[in-house]
């Protein structure tokens, strides 16, 4: 396997007057061409004049693309009011960041959602903790966003640190697989927990099976079935700071997963002021040639140049082969 730029593919998310960034960028296939991606820390600028300077950051927001094909889809963004979080969290000084997400078999949309808080760090940036899980229920996800009516599930409580879905969500016989980090080990092992589709279906997550699956992972990564190697991948940003993206497969959800393979370097030369990170695979998505969609970010570690620089702070599109 190998991955390669697939730049032309960037203006779904440049092109919007008032969404000037963000990232994340986790994918869910609604069905009927309609995919929704979700957002971390965006930035948005209701002038549309485009300045990061005088933009408001809402800690989420989301988009609806309309078009599988990614040479003609179309993207509309949505927040909540005039600047604030689409998912506003329920606590105060905690805020929601994107896991992932499924459409049920039953018509509704489970997003899993990183729920966090500030903490100390010499680095403002990476001042912040994953405090636990939330699960939310889309009652109505065929209608238009701004319609949504949104359920709070109760979820089992995780390890402090890691985020039940955020490394990877799927389905295989008949039951639920979320992926979660616990991004306090130094080792980074990436766990399993299991659900009876039906139960999940039902909004009961109380009984999950938990396993430890594989070492060295990320908060977010992706994790899906390619039908044509008939096996699971799992894919991710390797690292820290200017990081490789990287893969491992596996027969079943629960492995045995195979050492990584190293696939992609998305800096390419080194830039001392910038990092890459949240790797995530979208294979809903067509690409004319065939292949994988993968996106990662780029941002920068010096604040200056992030609020200036609007070539880095979107996802970038790659192909994986």
């Amino acid at each position: 396997m190998e991955i390669t730029r697939f730049q032309n593919a960037d203006q779904l998310f440049t092109g919007d007057p008032y969404w000037i960034g963000g990232d994340g960028a986790a994918s869910v296939d609604l069905g009927g061409g309609r995919v929704l991606w979700l957002f971390g820390d965006s930035f948005i600028d209701p002038s549309a004049a485009r300045d990061r300077e005088k933009a408001a950051m809402p800690h989420n927001t989301i988009a609806l693309q309309t078009g599988y094909d990614l040479s003609a889809a179309q993207m509309r963004f949505f927040w909540k009011g005039e600047v604030e979080d689409f998912f506003p969290a329920p606590r105060k000084n905690r805020w929601y960041w994107p896991g992932g997400g499924m459409r049920l078999p039953s018509g509704g949309l489970l997003l899993l959602m990183m729920e966090i808080e500030k903490k100390e760090n010499k680095l403002q940036a990476f001042a912040f903790g994953i405090c636990g899980t939330a699960a939310l229920l889309i009652k109505n996800p065929d209608d238009s966003p701004d319609l949504w009516q949104t359920d709070t599930l109760d979820f089992p409580p995780s390890r402090d640190g890691m985020a039940a879905g955020a490394a990877g969500i799927c389905v295989y016989n008949g039951h639920l697989y979320l992926y979660g980090t616990d991004t306090r080990e130094d080792h980074l092992p990436v766990y399993l927990m299991k659900f009876p589709l039906a139960a999940a279906e039902a909004g009961d997550f109380s009984a999950p099976e938990t396993r430890h699956v594989f070492d060295g992972g990320q908060t977010e990564m992706g994790v899906y079935y390619d039908g044509k190697r008939k096996l699971f991948v799992s894919l991710q940003s390797f690292g820290f700071g200017h990081t490789q993206i990287g893969i491992r497969t596996a027969p079943a959800p629960e492995g045995s997963w195979s050492a990584p393979q190293i696939v992609y370097d998305p800096c390419g030369g080194h830039d001392a002021e910038l990092f890459t990170y949240a790797a995530k695979s979208h294979p809903h998505l067509r690409i004319k040639g065939g292949g994988t969609a993968v996106t990662y970010v780029t941002n920068s570690f010096s604040e200056p140049r992030l609020l200036k620089d609007q070539r880095i702070y979107y996802p970038r599109f790659a192909v994986l082969l």
